[in-house]
């Protein structure tokens, strides 16, 4: 499979978000994959989270609290008991 390069929106470096084994994206760094590369893997592949000066801005804030849905009720009530 062939994943297209495109450029950072903060510091215009070349990346390719590459699948992970959880079904997410990484933005990695363009030079670190090859072809035929189809996973990102931290032992070959470089995350663009650890190179770009600006990768704060970027990131998902995972302090924020989510709210209660129908698919995510039970899991939050858990949190919640165990932060107690």
């Amino acid at each position: 499979m062939t994943y297209k390069t495109v450029k950072c929106r903060a510091c215009g470096a070349d990346i390719i978000f590459l699948p992970t084994r959880n079904a997410k994206t990484n933005p990695t760094d363009a030079e670190t994959v090859e072809p035929g590369d189809t996973l990102f893997d931290f032992n070959k592949h470089r995350s663009h989270f650890y190179t770009c000066p600006k990768a704060s801005e970027f990131r998902k804030n995972t302090n924020k609290k989510r709210k209660p849905t129908p698919e995510n009720k039970d899991n939050l009530i858990q949190e919640v008991l165990l932060d107690v």
